[in-house]
């Protein structure tokens, strides 16, 4: 998707990819932003889950290549976003041709927790055209539609299998 920077009228595309659990809650997202203009830059940002130390930042690599270090710039209720400003093409092409970003991080004791991010389709949409605003609003509209769906199902399920085993035992006749 591209749009214009509303501070300086620079062309921002943006390629980007959401992870959910099984339960449809948001675990991981990833985006490439590619600013044009007088002084163009690429940017990879992460929305990381909560409880991560934010102190050591992050550090992505693609498959086995170096890791490049990032670092987090601001929390939310569903989790914290991190980046790496400054991309070079080089980092971009890998991306394109290869098969896994692994993001590690730091947890709340300190052990490493790496994210394996797959690149999947990433070559075609980053250099594919531009998705319409309208297109992707309706695609994920219908998403969160299908999600809710689900969630009312798993609800009604969880409701069902509740009232099976909360129903009282039958009445044993008292012994004299």
């Amino acid at each position: 998707m591209c749009g214009k920077d509303p501070g300086n009228g620079a062309e921002i595309c943006y390629t980007t990819r959401d992870f959910v659990s099984d339960a449809g809650q948001p675990v991981l997202a990833t985006a490439v932003y590619d600013v044009k203009g007088p002084q163009p830059q690429k940017v990879v940002r992460f929305l990381m889950p909560l409880g991560l130390l934010l102190k050591p930042g992050i550090r992505f690599a693609v498959d086995q290549t170096a890791p490049l270090a990032g670092s987090y710039t601001v929390c939310f209720p569903n989790g914290c976003f991190a980046e790496t400003v400054g991309l070079k093409d080089e980092t971009i092409n890998a991306m394109k041709k290869g098969t896994v970003i692994n993001v590690s991080v730091q947890n709340q004791v300190g052990r490493e927790v790496t994210f394996a991010v797959p690149l999947a389709g990433f070559g075609k949409g980053f250099d594919g055209a531009a998705i319409d605003p309208k297109v992707l609003k309706d695609q994920q509209d219908r998403l969160q539609e299908e999600m809710e769906k689900r969630s009312e199902e798993m609800r009604k399920r969880l409701e069902q299998s509740n009232a099976q085993t909360s129903a009282p035992a039958p009445a044993t006749p008292a012994k004299p």
